[in-house]
Parts: C-alpha cells; sequence; structure tokens
C-alpha cells in the first residue's frame, strides 16, 4: 500500500452491519486506484466489526475505538490518521458510483482555490425510490446557500487535508448531528466549495437511519449555525427574525402565512447584509432568495399568492429584485394581479 496516497476515504461505521460490506465494495471498485480505505468501527454492537475485517485488501486501514465516540469525534481521530492529500467521506451505509474519486480528484487538482467539493446524488432504499439530488458547480451561490442549509451532501464530500492544521478545522463534538453543516460552514471561510455535476453517489434511506431518528436534534442544532453564520457575517437580528429565517430555510412557509411582512423585511435585510457586508455577489444572492419568496408566495392561496407576489414590486423587495432583472413571467404575474385581485 501506497504510504503517501493521493486520497484516504475516511468511513466511520457505527452499527451498519447490513450495509458497510456494500459501501467498502463500492470504494475498492473504483477506478481511481491511489487511495486507502481508512474505516473507524465507533463501539459497533452489532457484526460491523466482523464484516469490515472479513475485507483482505492492502488498501484498507482499520481502526476501532473500542467504545462509541459519536461521528465528530471519530472523524476527528480519522482526519489526524488520514495520510491522503485529500480526504474523501464516505458513509457507511452509501455507495459511491464507480468513478467518484477520479472525477472528483480530477475536479479539486484543476480548482485550486476550491476547499471542498460534493457530486450529485441520487436516493435508493429497499422500496422503489426515483429521487435524486443535481449539483450545480456554482461556488458563490454555495456559499450564499449555506445561510439556510448545508449546500454539500456530506457523504460525497472531498476536502483538501492541508488547512486543516494549518487552520485548526474540525469536526465539533457538541454536534450530535448536523456535524456535516458545522464543518462545511468553516471549510467554506478558507476557500471555495464546488461540485462535480454528476451524480456519482447513492444515499441510503432507511428507518433506523441516524437522521431520519434524530431529526428535531438534527434541526435545533442547525438552527444555531446559522444563527452564528448570521452572526459571522455581522448582521445584527431579534429572535422573530431568526425564527422566520429558520423557517424560510426548512420551507415551512405555511407557518409564515400570517407573517408575510416580517419575511419580506428579512429578506431585504439579509440580501442587504450579504451584498454590502459580505461582499456575495447580488445576482447569485437575488436568484437564491427569489427560491425562498416564490415558495412562500405559492403556499398561499391564490389570491393572497399573487398579492404577496405583487410585493416585489414596490419597497422593500423592489431593491431585491428590481425591475430591469425581472423575467416576462414575473411581470406576468404583475398584471395577473393588477387584472384579478385589484380590480
Amino acid at each position: 500500500m501506497n504510504s503517501n496516497p493521493a486520497i484516504t476515504v475516511l468511513m466511520p461505521a457505527y452499527n451498519c452491519g447490513p450495509y458497510v460490506g456494500e459501501a467498502i465494495e463500492s470504494i475498492l471498485g473504483q477506478t481511481f486506484r491511489d487511495f486507502e480505505l481508512l474505516i473507524i468501527n465507533d463501539g459497533s454492537t452489532d457484526d460491523t466489526r466482523e464484516v469490515i475485517l472479513s475485507f483482505q485488501d492492502p488498501r484498507i486501514r482499520f481502526l476501532d475505538n473500542g467504545r462509541n465516540l459519536g461521528a465528530a469525534n471519530s472523524s476527528n481521530i480519522g482526519m489526524g490518521r488520514a495520510r491522503g492529500a485529500y480526504i474523501a467521506r464516505m458513509d457507511a451505509d452509501d455507495l459511491s458510483l464507480p468513478s467518484r474519486l477520479e472525477r472528483q480528484y480530477e475536479f479539486m487538482e484543476g480548482n485550486p482555490q476550491t476547499v471542498a467539493c460534493g457530486t450529485g446524488l441520487e436516493f435508493f432504499s429497499d422500496e422503489p425510490l426515483d429521487r435524486s439530488w443535481p449539483m450545480r458547480n456554482d461556488p458563490e451561490r454555495l456559499k450564499v446557500d449555506l445561510f439556510f442549509h448545508s449546500p454539500l451532501i456530506h457523504g460525497s464530500l472531498m476536502f483538501r487535508r492541508s488547512p486543516l492544521r494549518r487552520h485548526g478545522i474540525q469536526y465539533d463534538p457538541r454536534c450530535v448531528v448536523a456535524q456535516d453543516y458545522d464543518f462545511i460552514s468553516r471549510l467554506a471561510r478558507v476557500g471555495d466549495l464546488g461540485a462535480v455535476e454528476e451524480i456519482l453517489y447513492r444515499y441510503r434511506r432507511y428507518a433506523d437511519q441516524a437522521t431520519v431518528k434524530r431529526q428535531v436534534e438534527q434541526g435545533r442544532t442547525s438552527r444555531h449555525i446559522r444563527a452564528r453564520l448570521l452572526k459571522e457575517l455581522g448582521l445584527e437580528f431579534t429572535p422573530q427574525e431568526l425564527e422566520v429565517h429558520n423557517l424560510l430555510a426548512v420551507h415551512h412557509f405555511t407557518e409564515l402565512g400570517g407573517r408575510v411582512d416580517e419575511a419580506e423585511r428579512w429578506l431585504a435585510k439579509l440580501y442587504s447584509a450579504l451584498t454590502d457586508v459580505g461582499g456575495h455577489s447580488p445576482d447569485k444572492v437575488r436568484a437564491a432568495l427569489w427560491n425562498y419568496c416564490l415558495l412562500l408566495c405559492l403556499s398561499l392561496p391564490p389570491r393572497r399568492g399573487l398579492a404577496c407576489l405583487a410585493r416585489i414590486f414596490r419597497p422593500p423587495l423592489s431593491a431585491v429584485f428590481p425591475w430591469q432583472n425581472m423575467s416576462p413571467y414575473k411581470m406576468l404575474l404583475y398584471y395577473s394581479y393588477r387584472k384579478f385581485v385589484r380590480t
């Protein structure tokens, strides 16, 4: 085994016995060959350890925590033991398509300003599930989206190892869940985020999945991360404004039906902060915020929805979505409002 591989594939595993074998096989079958697969058994109580040890490939390095330390601590241990110039994450219950490492390696080598990249993915389960999450390689937009959610799928992540020690970047053990969102937000401080637009990762969905069982806790942690990012931006906000931001972020638009005025003011305030203070591209910020504005309005009954959309033609949203940037279909919405709502 190469003692200085190009890539370390980092795979913490906890009670993934039924799936970890397939995950390992999907890495060993990669078209890119210069890697090590670092698997950490995080105190599993099922047959995860035995399944891992049944593989004899020399590219596999096995660590056993002895007891359950949690995903964040296991990840930090793995990053400290990694030998590759790049670290590729791999969840022990998912699958990587054969060209994943090759395509991400080529992308990172060709984009030295990028600190981390993800890939497109498809969801799968034991039941028929035809869903995918395509990605666009738009570094500026990815950083804007970060204020609402993690824009990259953690299991598909590849990042440079060198900035970790240089900038003290690691997973926060206090984040029992959503540690990926926190970690990616810290990586984004020191470089661009990027994406290989092909679907190269398969994300397994099942009832006992940690992300399914801990949705409430994950939501709470994500709210704290969003608040931190807004504070780092230098944006002062009230508890009510933060609540509006979080409701927009998780698409709970029906809960904002009676708070459209608040949402309107918050979007305008956030636009100013992201462009004037954060230095983000106005076009990218506008595109991101328009999605939330549009979905909020579409969640309302037709008359109220059209009235909501018409707000983009007057302050404060007219400064966010100016007339000269409006596409014809937005103009049609405006004239529909004038004809069918106001008359």
